[in-house]
């Protein structure tokens, strides 16, 4: 078996199995499962025992480099795509040559390079006339939340009508009923044509959670500082509603803590959003204030803590950055 031969597991999770033989038998999938339940093997899997092309869109380029290290480490031929200038003059040609040839098996990209590249969609309709290609969609929850602030998850749903023999697998680790229809409907899959796979239980007993009433900015940042002050080594979230109160609230910290502090949200440019990820993820950010935009892909076993200095605009948003982390949500 692929899980144990590639990736040394005893078996499958909940829910996998069922996920990988729907996107094997060209069924487009809908997967809702929560963070850590191993939502990527239900594609990795197909993607290795099937022919063709995988094409995955993901919403970060941070998160494009850290799947293509993890794929290789496991001697994966993959390659990512992005509308960052930072690839080098040659290297998209260097890419279509390595699909054009069959080397590949995975391709990341965001969303944007799909919706602003014409010469990449035309690339990718004349590879799937000669080989099959399936679509992964993760954080597929994206197509509802960014509909009026990324145009190109919208522009998703186009992919069924350039690509009708190509079917979709879409990942998420939260997602209502009527979000599950909208989505169905802005991906233009028909009725009947949708199998939703949805884990067992979203119950996580570890997590604690705690509701405080503000008072004024100053005790509530004291109050924040108390809580990150009891966590000692462990990492902690603060999550604003916007960039500028991302910005108020570190430098709030920052006069009363001598600590890591880091910030993270979409009006930083965007190496300096890739350096943020990558110094928290190495260890070296023991704080991250932050919008929800960080929550995209971020997942850590070791945060102790994280704060909503300013509620979620919906339930399900904060469910969804709530089960990302452990232990405990104020």
């Amino acid at each position: 078996m692929v899980v144990n031969q590639v990736f040394e597991f005893s078996g499958y999770r909940e829910k996998q199995y069922e996920s990988i033989m729907s996107f094997i038998n060209k069924k487009n999938t809908l997967v809702i499962l929560p963070t850590g339940s191993g939502k990527t093997l239900c594609w990795v899997v197909p993607a290795l025992i099937s022919e063709g092309l995988t094409v995955v869109f993901t919403p970060l380029k941070a998160l494009i480099d850290d799947q293509i290290r993890e794929l290789i480490n496991i001697r994966i031929p993959c390659a990512g795509l992005y509308t960052s200038t930072n690839h080098p003059s040659n290297y998209q040609e260097k890419v279509f040559g390595e699909i054009a040839a069959g080397f590949l098996r995975v391709l990341f990209v965001t969303p944007e390079k799909f919706h602003k590249n014409p010469a990449f969609r035309s690339m990718l309709m004349r590879i799937s006339q000669i080989r099959s290609i399936r679509f992964v969609i993760d954080e597929v929850h994206c197509i509802v939340e960014q509909e009026y602030f990324r145009k190109a998850w919208n522009n998703l749903g186009t992919l069924k009508q350039l690509f009708p023999l190509s079917h979709l697998m879409m990942l998420t680790a939260t997602c209502s009923t009527n979000e599950a229809r909208k989505i169905q409907l802005i991906m233009n899959i028909e009725v009947g044509d949708l199998n939703i796979i949805r884990g067992s239980s979203f119950v996580r007993s570890e997590i604690t959670f705690e509701v405080q009433t503000k008072s004024s900015k100053e005790k509530t940042i004291n109050e924040i500082c108390e809580q990150i002050q009891k966590i000692e080594n462990e990492y902690c979230i603060i999550y604003c509603a916007s960039p500028a109160s991302c910005e108020e609230i570190l430098e709030l910290i920052r006069t009363k803590l001598d600590i890591s502090l880091d910030i993270y949200h979409g009006k930083l440019e965007s190496i300096t959003r890739h350096q943020s990820i990558t110094r928290w993820k190495a260890g070296l950010t023991q704080v991250m204030v932050a919008t929800n935009a960080f929550g995209l892909g971020i997942n850590m076993s070791n945060v102790r803590l994280v704060i909503h200095y300013t509620f979620p605009l919906s339930l399900g948003k904060y469910f969804y950055y709530s089960l990302k982390f452990k232990y405990n949500n104020y």
